[in-house]
């Protein structure tokens, strides 16, 4: 349950989407084996950004209604819902995922098949 803040704005009880988004960062720089703060990040935005691209407008809209704010934010940025979806094999969404992370970030991000989890 929530409450309205000023200008009708819906405000959520307890964690805020920073913390939330932060959160979601640490738990997948846990994961990762501990890669840091801005490669997780970058992880984050790949994946989020690669399987808005597979789904059909719908399933992304309705995925990104979930999304903490800052989340949704970096689920969309850059999105042209006029070429989705996208039709991948598994493969190909596993190397598309990787190679947005490490394109993102100007580094390797991914070693073996990290990408793949």
């Amino acid at each position: 349950m929530g409450i309205r803040g000023g200008h009708g704005v819906r405000r959520d009880r307890g964690e805020s989407t920073v913390q939330k988004t932060y959160r979601w960062i640490r738990e997948l720089d846990e994961e990762l084996g501990g890669v840091g703060r801005q490669e997780s990040y970058q992880v984050l935005r790949g994946f989020l950004q690669t399987l808005r691209d597979r789904l059909i407008v719908d399933e992304a809209a309705q995925l990104a209604a979930q999304l903490p704010m800052l989340v949704r934010g970096i689920y969309y940025e850059g999105w042209d819902p006029s070429k989705a979806p996208w039709k991948m094999s598994a493969d190909e969404f596993r190397v598309t995922v990787r190679d947005e992370a490490d394109d993102a970030s100007g580094e390797l991000v991914f070693e073996g098949d990290v990408a793949g989890r």
